[in-house]
C-alpha cells in the first residue's frame, strides 16, 4: 500500500480534511503506510539519486503536509469528543490510532459535566446520601451542610449554593476549608 501513497495523494487528503467538517475516511493503517512512504523516499535520497527541483520540494514538504493532516484531525477529534460527551453519539471515521485520544477527552469532558450537573441541579445529582458513590472532580470536596450557606460565586466564576442543613454537595476545595473552619460544613469525601 505504501507504493500507492504519493505526495499528490497526501495533498488531496490534506485538502479534504481542511474542507470537511467531519473526519475523512482513511485506511486504518494510514499513519503506518505514510511512515513507510517517508522511509522509502529517504532511502532513495540517501542513495544519491538526482531529483528534480519539484521532487525535492515534495520530499521536503511531506512532513509538514502529514503534520497538517494530523493537526486538523486532532482538532476535529477533540471537538467531536466534546459533542459526543454531550450527546452520547460516537464519531465516524476515527482511526484506531486516534481512538484513545478521542475516548480520553470524551471521558474527561463527561466527568466534568457530572460535576456541573451536581452544581446546577443539586436536588438531582449534587445532593447525595453520605454513603453514595459519586464522582468527585479534582478541586472539589464532598461536604455535608451543617448551617445554611447562601449562594456564592467561586473563583471559577460559577455560582454555588444556596445550601441547607443536611444537604450533601460538591464544593470547591478552597471554599470547603473556609466553611469547615467556620463550622458550617463537615467534609465527607473528595480528593
Amino acid at each position: 500500500m505504501s507504493d500507492m501513497i504519493t505526495f499528490k495523494y497526501l495533498r488531496e487528503i490534506q485538502k479534504n480534511e481542511r474542507s470537511s467538517s467531519g473526519l475523512c475516511k482513511l485506511d486504518a493503517n494510514f499513519y503506518q503506510v505514510v511512515q513507510e512512504y517517508i522511509l522509502r523516499k529517504k532511502k532513495v535520497m540517501a542513495r544519491g539519486k538526482d531529483f528534480s527541483f519539484r521532487e525535492k520540494k515534495e520530499i521536503e514538504n511531506i512532513g509538514p503536509v502529514v503534520k497538517s493532516i494530523y493537526d486538523t484531525r486532532e482538532t476535529k477529534l477533540v471537538n467531536g469528543a466534546v459533542k459526543s460527551a454531550r450527546t452520547g453519539m460516537d464519531m465516524a471515521n476515527v482511526l484506531p490510532s486516534e481512538r484513545r485520544l478521542f475516548e480520553d477527552v470524551k471521558k474527561k469532558i463527561a466527568d466534568e459535566r457530572k460535576v456541573l450537573e451536581s452544581v446546577i441541579s443539586p436536588k438531582n445529582s449534587g445532593i447525595a446520601k453520605e454513603n453514595a458513590t459519586e464522582i468527585v472532580s479534582d478541586g472539589f470536596s464532598k461536604i455535608r451542610i451543617i448551617e445554611e450557606i447562601p449562594e456564592f460565586v467561586g473563583e471559577d466564576l460559577k455560582t454555588y449554593g444556596p445550601w441547607k442543613p443536611g444537604d450533601t454537595v460538591l464544593c470547591p476545595k478552597n471554599f470547603c476549608m473556609m466553611f469547615v473552619n467556620a463550622g458550617k460544613v463537615r467534609e465527607v469525601g473528595g480528593h
